[in-house]
Order: C-alpha cells, then structure tokens, then sequence
C-alpha cells in the first residue's frame, strides 16, 4: 500500500510538473506575442505620427502616378479624365492662392532611392481647378508628338496658361467644337516630371472640360 502511495504522488507529481511547465510556456507565448504585436502597432502609430508631422510642416514624400496615356504597338492611346466632384474642385485662389505655392515649392531629387521629395508646401496642392477666361491661339490640328493645346488668360490667374488635351478626349472634342473666346474650364494641375528631376517644380494645366461662359 505504501508502495501504491507512493506511485500515486510521483505520478502527481509528474503531472502537476507538466501542468506547470504547460503553463509557464503558455505565459512565455502569451509575453512574446503580446510585444510582437503592441510594437507592431507602436511602430505604426509612430510612422503615422512622423508623417503627420511632416505634413503639417509642409514636407511630404509620395508617389505620382501621372498615367493619362500609354503606348501599345507604337500607337498612343489616351484616357478620358472624369470630371471629379465638385467638393474637390477648387478656384485659382482657395482654399489658398495656388500661384503663391507654386513659387514657395522646392523638390529635390534621391537617386539613390529614386525618390522626389517635394517640401513648403501648404497641407496639400490643389489638382483639379475651375478657371475663366479668355481663350486663344487654339491649335486643333498637331503632327507628330504635339497635343491640341491653347492659351487661356484669366485675371484669376494673372497671367496665360498653356493648356493641353489629350487626343481622342472630351476636351479635345470641346475645344474643336468651341464657338466662343470665353470659357469656363476645369484643368487638372500636373507636375512636369522630367523638370521635378532636375530640381525644378514646374507645373503642366490639362484641360478636362471646356464650356462657354
């Protein structure tokens, strides 16, 4: 009997051992998952908070897409530009002057990690923009790498601008269809990218509607 007692306690023992050593484990797992995840949720949070703070300051790094057209079997195709909602068309002044911000604007170009790294600007630069104004000197009919393009002259800008349209596109159809001088035009502001390379922040105005005044 003594002997059965015995064999019972060690086996208890035994047991209570292996409970522990599950649960201790168990605790281990339960440490090491929770620091894996909380500082994968600091890290976050810290990512967000510096480009938070980058953007507040006016410096911000991102990626363009500047995709309007592409080049199958030697032939360009073009791509028609909707008309965005009206919240997210802006004037030539507000929410803030956009010719101010274009001189207050720097890029600099990062070979290394070929990235552009535009900086001072103003929480966000306004795309899409309606303008009035005068039109003129409207070329329809181009050759080769050229694009249907006019000058338009509004004292919301205070001086010309060159716009473009892409072939085959709606604005490309207003503009040959326009019977008047005047218009009022939705463009979409785009950064000239081979000029952001070279460390300058020049802007390109592609005319997406075109109706008369």
């Amino acid at each position: 009997m003594v002997a059965s007692v015995d064999t019972s306690h060690d086996a208890f023992v035994r047991a209570r051992g292996v409970v522990i050593g599950f649960a201790v484990a168990a605790i281990v797992l339960a440490l090491v998952l929770g620091f894996a995840i909380s500082w994968s949720l600091v890290g976050a949070v810290s990512a967000m908070d510096t480009s938070l703070a980058q953007i507040a300051s006016g410096d911000f790094i991102f990626e363009i897409h500047p995709v309007r057209a592409v080049t199958v079997g030697g032939k360009v195709l073009t791509f028609d530009v909707d008309i965005p909602a009206q919240d997210a068309i802006h004037t030539w002044t507000d929410p803030h002057p956009v010719a101010k911000q274009d001189e207050r604007v720097r890029v600099t170009y990062a070979k290394s990690t070929d990235t552009l790294v535009f900086s001072d600007m103003v929480g966000r630069d306004e795309n899409y923009i309606r303008v009035s104004g005068a039109v003129s000197d409207v070329r329809t009919t181009v050759t080769g790498e050229a694009l249907p393009s006019f000058t338009l002259t509004s004292s919301e800008v205070g001086h010309p601008l060159r716009a473009y349209c892409l072939p085959g596109t709606s604005a490309a159809r207003q503009l040959q269809r326009l019977a008047t001088s005047t218009v009022s035009a939705v463009i979409l502001r785009n950064i000239d990218l081979t000029e952001a390379l070279k460390g300058q922040y020049v802007i390109n105005v592609l005319a997406i509607d075109l109706q008369a005044a």
